[in-house]
């Protein structure tokens, strides 16, 4: 991925806008689509699982949005409309991660299973929806996803394009101390310094 810090607002606002569009595509797809997350799904990849209609998750299983702690935003607001208002904001002010049990609890997936059976278990789910009738399924996926976008969904993107794109290209203390330990030493050893700043908490 480029570095936000190096590009023309309006460049990196493109870039984001590429995100936007292929969530949006799944989002806007007429067959429902079927989450199988088989390990780590974090920043974008959570946004992704979150757009798909049925979310199931092997048991190790581990999601979250830790954007915040790269000095970076999420590119698609769709967290604060799968749980609740004050578990969005713990999660995207935080950049904590959550395992998928956790996940199953606050309504970011579906449900969990053992992670041998994630792939019967997604393919048992798509059989279920084939049964059904395709119209049903098409005008009910669709249905609900204007019920999303009569909350405000759609233009909730757009505002945090706006605002992500202003976040990302700013450079912050924090920001200038990850790029010279990174320079100096490495991007492991800057994702160490990162990291180890939230160890006690």
């Amino acid at each position: 991925d480029p570095d936000p810090h190096h590009m023309a607002p309006e460049a990196w606002r493109q870039h984001l806008q590429g995100y936007v569009d292929t969530f949006l595509m799944v989002w806007n797809l007429p067959k429902p689509v079927i989450a199988a997350v088989n390990g780590y799904a974090l920043a974008g990849a959570c946004e992704l699982v979150q757009v798909c209609d049925i979310k199931i998750a092997s048991d190790r299983a581990v999601l979250g949005e830790p954007e915040i702690r790269a000095g970076i935003g999420p590119p698609l607001l769709i967290t604060p409309f799968s749980v609740s208002l004050a578990k969005a904001k713990e999660l995207l002010l935080t950049g904590d991660t959550i395992d998928a049990r956790e996940a199953e609890r606050l309504g970011l997936v579906n449900r969990v299973v053992p992670h041998e059976q994630l792939m019967a278990e997604a393919e048992r789910t798509a059989r279920k929806l084939t049964m059904l009738p395709a119209l049903g399924v098409k005008m009910t996926k669709m249905a609900v996803n204007r019920a999303m976008e009569d909350m405000g969904f759609l233009s909730a993107i757009q505002h945090n394009l706006e605002l992500m794109t202003i976040f990302d290209t700013t450079m912050s203390p924090e920001q200038e101390q990850f790029n010279a330990v990174r320079q100096d030493k490495g991007l492991r050893a800057a994702l160490d310094w990162r990291d180890a700043r939230f160890k006690d908490l």
